[in-house]
């Protein structure tokens, strides 16, 4: 990918047939990608601690104006170098947690204590093998979306 001195103008210009990444010849790191829709995302390229190439979006243009583009960069490359990791996973991750998705574990809680307290424990299961799977399934920390079929069913 060549470096090109991006100005707004420029920016505002381009017009591409083929999705298209142009890098910034003063920001190390960033870049512009253009798709042939006109949609042009600001992201930042760098290498993680442990090796890994990292490719982070941090906004579309013109939300994002190039100077902010520009000093942003400069943090978020600081993050990259300072990662050891898939920095991208690492974000989804936090994001999901603070989506408040609660676990299978802490929906059950919350229905054992609301109104329905007990109604569905008026005929106990005296199997200690499926009450030991059971209560394993509800305590693993797996949020609602991302529990599957075949999980559900192992609790029955």
């Amino acid at each position: 990918m060549a470096r090109v001195d991006l100005t707004d103008h420029m920016i505002r210009k381009l017009v591409v047939e083929v999705r298209t990444d142009f890098a910034d010849a003063r920001a190390p790191g960033l870049s512009l990608r253009v798709t042939p829709a006109g949609s042009k995302t600001w992201a930042v390229r760098g290498t993680a601690l442990d090796g890994s190439k990292q490719r982070l979006t941090i906004g579309s243009y013109p939300d994002i104006s190039l100077k902010d583009a520009r000093i942003r960069a400069a943090t978020v490359m600081a993050e990259i170098r300072a990662a050891a990791g898939n920095l991208n996973a690492a974000k989804r991750e936090a994001a999901l947690a603070r989506t408040g998705d609660p676990t299978l574990g802490e929906l059950v809680a919350e229905y054992e204590a609301g109104p329905g307290a007990g109604l569905c424990c008026t005929n106990p299961v005296r199997d200690s093998s499926h009450e030991t799977r059971t209560v394993a399934g509800l305590h693993e920390p797996t949020r609602i979306p991302d529990i599957q079929n075949p999980e559900l069913a192992s609790l029955q």
